[in-house]
């Protein structure tokens, strides 16, 4: 029994794709697999960051009593940290109530308690910088301050975050570099396949031109076929993610790196291919 040959796709012009057989369907799949992955990363890292961008941090700045006369000063200086929103200090009676739900209606010891806590300054904070906290314990520092180390902890999340997503980034580039060697290899192979007939096609006097580009969109074609993939892929996790109420950027964020990013590397793995076999 006869086995069918690669089927392939005419085009106007004349021209004709090289036959789509097994191998290309594999770089394509494995193409799309790892842009997949590397959408869900950017996903999941944008949700985290949208997150991250949604809390109000607050810092309490504990001021000793033996410090008090340091208050007024280190008021003024949280007021020249931009984003620094609004400072409030603690007041008594509120630490009173707060002692009354934690320890019952004992007034005498939560007078002595009270008197041995230490000033307390709540701020809120708004935006983000990159010299953020080290303003922040900076002025805890000189005024004899100290700081909750977990809410410091809250703060500086998105800057970790953003750190990672700038990570992220340069991981993809090296990561098309990697998918554009493997539409390399897979190119090379269909080279070696027709070397007879491109030959031939030389012989008869046909540009180089006419030759290269069908494989150029052959490359094309399995760039683009992969980054199609990754985006239908993408969908089932976007709408899981929204389902149990996590925001996200969206599927419309993904078409232009993935799909785009898809016909890029296959042009470079096609334009790579060629000058070792045509």
């Amino acid at each position: 029994m006869a086995i069918d040959a690669p089927r392939r796709i005419r085009l106007p012009g004349g021209w004709s794709l090289p036959p789509l057989g097994r191998a290309q369907l594999l770089s394509m799949l494995v193409v799309a697999i790892a842009l997949w992955a590397a959408g869900a990363l950017w996903i999941g890292l944008q949700s985290a960051i949208h997150w991250a961008g949604t809390l109000q941090p607050t810092i309490h700045f504990y001021l000793p009593q033996s410090h008090a006369k340091q208050r007024q000063p280190l008021i003024n200086a949280l007021k020249k940290i931009p984003q620094i929103d609004t400072i409030h200090q603690v007041s008594q009676q509120e630490t009173r109530h707060w002692l009354h739900s934690w320890l019952g209606n004992n007034s005498k010891q939560n007078n002595h308690l009270i008197n041995q806590l230490p000033i307390t300054l709540q701020t809120e904070i708004h935006g983000s910088d990159p010299f953020l906290l080290d303003d922040i314990k900076d002025t805890a520092q000189r005024f004899h301050a100290s700081i909750n180390p977990d809410e410091l902890r809250l703060l500086t999340a998105r800057k970790h975050l953003t750190q990672i997503r700038n990570l992220l980034i340069g991981c993809a580039l090296l990561l098309m570099v990697g998918l554009a060697l493997i539409i390399t290899n897979t190119l090379e192979l269909s080279l070696l396949a027709r070397e007879d007939e491109l030959e031939l096609m030389r012989l008869m006097g046909a540009h180089e031109w006419f030759i290269r580009l069908p494989f150029i969109l052959e490359g094309m074609l399995i760039g683009s076929g992969a980054g199609i993939v990754a985006l239908l892929l993408q969908l089932p996790l976007i709408w899981a993610l929204q389902a149990i109420g996590i925001t996200t950027d969206g599927f419309s964020t993904l078409i232009f790196p993935l799909l785009v990013g898809g016909i890029i590397m296959g042009t470079i793995g096609a334009i790579l291919a060629q000058p070792r076999r045509t």
